[in-house]
């Protein structure tokens, strides 16, 4: 099959809401990949902080018909005596504003054709200049947080590439469980399982969990009790205040929820045992997948307490009864993710280079500083 691929300035937001929606119904891409993410990024992080013509749409065509979808950022580095420019997939190439931290990523593309249209844009990327489009002769493409098969597509391109992190993400295969928060305790360690009984009947008794997710209504008073977890979450062990310390984080967790409320895509989940509340989640649903994304929970002064083992586990056998098939711890550090887990997948932050000399020289130099340091 012939796939034709082009660097398009950015259409009008609506337009393109209803193209990427349009794709997406015929896609099995992550929840990172979908409408509702990639609509609130743009609108909250991109448009008007980023030059017009530094943002390009990537369209993938066959048969005249759009099978793939991409935005990219151009973003200029330095790198000792070599300047560099940088397109960036899905990200912005400023490190505050991604901050918001996308995994998952890729390209958005119809089923059955996805290393088809990576590798079409890839090579696409490789040409002089690059995409066709004078004065885009970029000499690396960024993909940030992408899956092994992402990655296997991408290195069947055979360019210059280099991993610059590797994050091990555990992740919990909810076709496996048998039902109830019994089921998903078998699953564990011993130890694992032990903390989570004994924090549930601390916290009341698991008959009494409750369970209540945002509307559009209550998604104000609730995302205020869920801030102010967060931050005390994060100020008790960091002296910050976690996700909400990013300047673009809350602005688009409320565009994200409104883009989603349609689809339920965006679920801020109270967890509470009696009359006890044990914690918010912040999740994203897509094709059965659960991204646990942000939390705050609710310390007292018993340590045996342990909210977040409690609150997760509880939200996991409730996803399971709703026919959910995985749920993903995503990356970042935290050893309760690895005792929650049930199995483990790689996510990595990959640099594709362009095959000239400009490219292979400021891998050695990269290589020479960072030997030692592999992900």
């Amino acid at each position: 099959m012939n796939y034709s691929v082009a660097l398009e300035s950015l259409p009008e937001i609506d337009g393109l809401a209803k193209q990427w929606r349009a794709l997406e119904r015929v896609s099995e891409g992550s929840f990172f990949v979908s409408w509702t993410w990639i609509g609130a990024w743009l609108e909250t992080v991109v448009l008007g902080e980023i030059e017009p013509d530094d943002v390009r749409l990537i369209r993938v065509v066959r048969d005249n018909i759009t099978v793939g979808l991409g935005i990219v950022c151009r973003h200029n580095q330095r790198l000792w005596v070599l300047n560099r420019s940088l397109l960036a997939l899905h990200q912005t190439g400023n490190q505050a504003a991604d901050g918001i931290w996308i995994e998952y990523n890729g390209l958005l593309a119809a089923t059955g054709e996805e290393r088809d249209v990576t590798m079409s844009v890839l090579q696409a990327f490789a040409r002089m200049p690059a995409f066709g489009v004078p004065g885009w002769s970029c000499d690396e493409m960024r993909w940030s947080g992408v899956g092994a098969n992402q990655l296997g597509f991408v290195q069947t391109a055979k360019l210059p590439l280099r991993i610059d992190r590797r994050n091990v993400c555990p992740w919990v295969d909810l076709t496996i469980l048998d039902d109830g928060l019994e089921g998903y305790l078998a699953r564990l360690s011993s130890n694992a399982r032990q903390q989570i009984r004994r924090s549930v009947r601390l916290w009341g008794d698991e008959k009494s969990v409750s369970i209540t997710r945002a509307s559009g209504a209550d998604f104000p008073q609730q995302f205020e009790q869920f801030k102010r977890l967060h931050i005390a979450t994060w100020q008790s062990r960091s002296g910050h205040d976690g996700a909400f310390a990013n300047k673009y984080f809350e602005n688009f967790a409320k565009r994200l929820f409104a883009l989603a409320e349609p689809t339920a895509q965006v679920d801020l989940m109270t967890i509470s045992l009696g009359t006890k509340t044990v914690g918010l989640l912040l999740n994203f649903q897509s094709n059965g997948h659960v991204y646990a994304y942000q939390s705050g929970f609710q310390f007292g002064n018993d340590n045996r307490e342990k909210p977040g083992l409690a609150a997760h586990a509880l939200a996991i056998a409730d996803y399971k009864q709703r026919g959910a098939v995985a749920y993903h711890f995503m990356g970042g550090g935290g050893r309760y993710k690895a005792s929650l887990g049930t199995q483990s997948e790689d996510l990595y932050w990959v640099n594709v280079g362009r095959d000239n000399w400009r490219t292979r020289l400021m891998y050695r130099i990269e290589a020479a500083r960072n030997f030692g340091n592999a992900p």
